[in-house]
C-alpha cells in the first residue's frame, strides 16, 4: 500500500494564526481540509482517479451519510471538454484593446509566497499590506501584457469581469471569474472545491474554525489593528515625502 504523505499549514498576519489547511495524499488521490476546533468534527474534499474514472467528493463526519456531494467524470471526456475551452475560451484581441493588469508589486508578493512552499506558517502580512497600500490593478494594453511574459489580467465584459492571459501577439485567453459559468465548471475537482467552501459557509463550519475561542480573536483583532495602523503610518509618510 502506497504510504500516506500528511502536510499543514496555517495562515497568520504577524504572525497570529488565523485559519489553518491541511491535506493528505497517496497514490493517485488525496485530501484536503480546513482545520477544525472541533475535533469531532472533520469536513474535507476527496480527489482520486481510479479504473479511469476521476472523482471528487465531500465528506462530512458530522452527517449521515458522511458524504454530503459527490461528481465523477471519465478521463475520455476531457477531450471533449478541451475543444470546448478552446472554442469558447481563446479570443482574438486587437492592438489597442486594455484590460487591468495585476501591479508588479502584488505579483512579487505572490510570488514570495508561493516559493515558500512547506512552510508551516505563511505569514499574509505582505499580501494585506500591498492591497490596502498599492494600486494593485493598472490599465495596460493586452499586448504589453504579453511582451512582459503573458501576464494575467481582468477584463470586464457586458457586467461580467474574466480572467485575461495573452498567450499570443493576436490571441489571449479568457475565462469568466464565475466559474460555473465555463466548461471548467464540468471538471469534478473545480465544481467540488467551490462546494467545499460553499459547504463551509452555509454550516458556519469556518467561522467557528476562526472565531471559537475569545483569547484567540482578541488576538486577531489586535493583529489587524496594528497592521492597519502601520499602513495608515506609512503612507502618511510617503505623503509627507
Amino acid at each position: 500500500m502506497t504510504e500516506r504523505i500528511q502536510s499543514s499549514t496555517t495562515f497568520t498576519v504577524k504572525h497570529i494564526p488565523f485559519f489553518g489547511l491541511w491535506w493528505s495524499s497517496r497514490g493517485s488521490g488525496g485530501s484536503f481540509g480546513i482545520k477544525n476546533s472541533d475535533s469531532s468534527r472533520n469536513v474535507h474534499v476527496t480527489i482520486y482517479l481510479r479504473d479511469d474514472i476521476f472523482n471528487c467528493h465531500i465528506t462530512d463526519t458530522a452527517k449521515d451519510p458522511e458524504k454530503v456531494w459527490e461528481k465523477e467524470m471519465h478521463v475520455s471526456e476531457f477531450e471533449s471538454l478541451y475543444h470546448e475551452f478552446v472554442s469558447n475560451c481563446v479570443k482574438r484581441y486587437f492592438w489597442h484593446q486594455k484590460y487591468l493588469q495585476l501591479s508588479d508589486e502584488v505579483l512579487e508578493t505572490i510570488k514570495s509566497l508561493g516559493e515558500q512552499g512547506g512552510l508551516e506558517e505563511y505569514d499574509a502580512t505582505p499580501l494585506f499590506e500591498d492591497y490596502l497600500t498599492e494600486d494593485i490593478l493598472v490599465k495596460k494594453r493586452i499586448r504589453t501584457g504579453f511582451y512582459e511574459g503573458q501576464k494575467m489580467g481582468f477584463l470586464p465584459r457586458r457586467k461580467e469581469l474574466f480572467f485575461a492571459i495573452p498567450f499570443e501577439k493576436r490571441k489571449m485567453v479568457v475565462i469568466n471569474t464565475a466559474i460555473h459559468k465555463t466548461p471548467f465548471w464540468n471538471i469534478p475537482t473545480v465544481q467540488g472545491f467551490t462546494r467545499y467552501f460553499e459547504y463551509l459557509d452555509e454550516e458556519q463550519i469556518l467561522e467557528q474554525a476562526i472565531l471559537s475561542d475569545p483569547e484567540r480573536r482578541r488576538e486577531m483583532e489586535a493583529a489587524l489593528h496594528g497592521m492597519l495602523a502601520e499602513v495608515e503610518s506609512k503612507s502618511l509618510r510617503d505623503s509627507a515625502e
